[in-house]
């Protein structure tokens, strides 16, 4: 709008005054336009990756109402037979079951994952959850429990997020904004900057 004054004000210019009226009426569209675009942008803010006790609560949040079975499989022994050239027979005998019989309760097994998963956000442990719940149904469609062993495969599968290179990366970045680099970025805005 300084433009449309200016251009008023002066008497002798090299271009016909309906071009320049034209050609900034356009250029200010084009920057109410950027302004709009700019305004679309997310601001994100940068947070650290979740510690176990707050990955604990994201285990809560996305396990709710999820039939978790937190009773530990029996163990079986399943016995082997070999036979031989000299017709003996060995008998193995294998346990097969559940390998951490201490883990009694539904915040246990949560506690343990939430150990088990450093580096993973809550979009990482949503995806864990979920995966758990597809193979207990793709194991046994009736099935009306998920097991340790679904939420162990599921990690095997959902990898985390953020590795110890990126979270680096974002304590870098959280630096280099802080409120003395903005204040120090203030000092040095150019002039021409509104």
């Amino acid at each position: 709008h300084h433009n449309f004054e200016l251009l008023h004000k002066t008497f002798i210019t090299p271009f016909d005054r309906h071009d320049i009226h034209q050609l900034t009426s356009t250029l200010d569209d084009i920057i109410d336009l950027i302004n709009r675009i700019a305004q679309r942008f997310p601001f994100y803010q940068l947070t650290h990756v979740p510690e176990e006790a707050t990955r604990l609560e994201i285990f809560k949040v996305h396990t709710k109402g999820m039939p978790i079975a937190v009773e530990a499989e029996r163990k079986r022994k399943m016995v082997a037979a070999k036979a031989t050239k000299g017709g003996v027979t060995v008998e193995t005998e294998i346990e097969s079951g559940a390998e951490d019989d201490d883990i009694k309760s539904r915040e246990e097994l949560l506690k343990y994952f939430a150990k088990k998963t450093d580096g993973y956000v809550g979009a990482d442990i949503e995806a864990v959850c979920r995966e758990a719940a597809i193979l207990t149904l793709r194991e046994d469609i009736n099935s009306r429990e998920i097991y340790k062993k679904h939420f162990e495969k599921a990690l095997e599968k959902v990898r985390p997020s953020v590795t110890k290179d990126v979270e680096r990366a974002y304590e870098e970045l959280q630096e280099h904004f802080t409120a003395a680099r903005a204040k120090q970025m203030l000092d040095e805005k150019p002039g021409y900057m509104g």
